[in-house]
């Protein structure tokens, strides 16, 4: 419903991941930071001024279990192919989803670890490659981070991908064996999920 009444509309789009049967998320970008999440707020709430009962109904039911969440974008930790673009990563359905809760202690040696690990990673240049990291912000626990790979599909991240990755960081693998596993010393938990982009339940504005 959402999809067919802002289609052809300007203004933010969103993109809907489904993790599993009852689990899925609908990820807005703000490129202002919470200046944008005011403005997306706005324009929604204007425009649900034109529901009709039904259409109000059929939202406040389908929204009634949501949870808000912000992450901030850390590009430093972050490895995407040069002239890779907004565009091209939302075009690649599949995400490898990491989620760490940091030790209050370790915050710090998890970011450093974690940035020298991609460095090396944009120094290798490793092929059809997309990692993104996300700082917890807003709704989430304290000293989170996510980490998404983003990829073709299951298959093309456990596959080809993976033997691109592995070939490419045999000349630093020991070191990259270290810094991961200061990550992973330095978290209190850590989740991994499957989420899949649904592009008839995502919406890209006109512009």
């Amino acid at each position: 419903m959402l999809v067919e009444k802002y289609a052809g509309a300007e203004g933010f789009g969103w993109g809907v991941y489904r993790e599993n049967a009852t689990v899925a998320y609908r990820i807005t970008a703000l490129s202002a930071g919470l200046e944008s999440m005011l403005e997306v707020q706005q324009a929604r709430n204007e425009s649900f001024q034109e529901f009709t009962e039904d259409q109000t109904d059929l939202s406040n039911r389908a929204w009634g279990t949501r949870h808000v969440t912000v992450y901030n974008a850390a590009p430093a930790l972050s490895v995407v192919p040069d002239g890779f673009s907004v565009a091209d990563i939302q075009a690649l359905p599949y995400n490898r989803v990491t989620l760490y809760n940091l030790k209050w202690d370790k915050a710090p040696a998890f970011r450093q670890a974690l940035a020298e690990r991609s460095a090396l990673g944009r120094e290798a240049g490793i092929e059809d490659f997309v990692l993104t990291a996300w700082t917890g912000g807003i709704g989430t626990q304290a000293q989170t981070v996510m980490v998404r790979v983003t990829a073709e599909s299951r298959a093309a991240d456990a596959g080809d991908n993976a033997a691109a990755r592995r070939a490419a960081r045999q000349p630093y693998i020991a070191e990259f064996r270290r810094l991961t596993g200061i990550m992973n010393r330095s978290a209190g938990h850590i989740e991994q999920h499957d989420q899949r982009r649904i592009a008839t339940l995502s919406f890209v504005p006109s512009r």
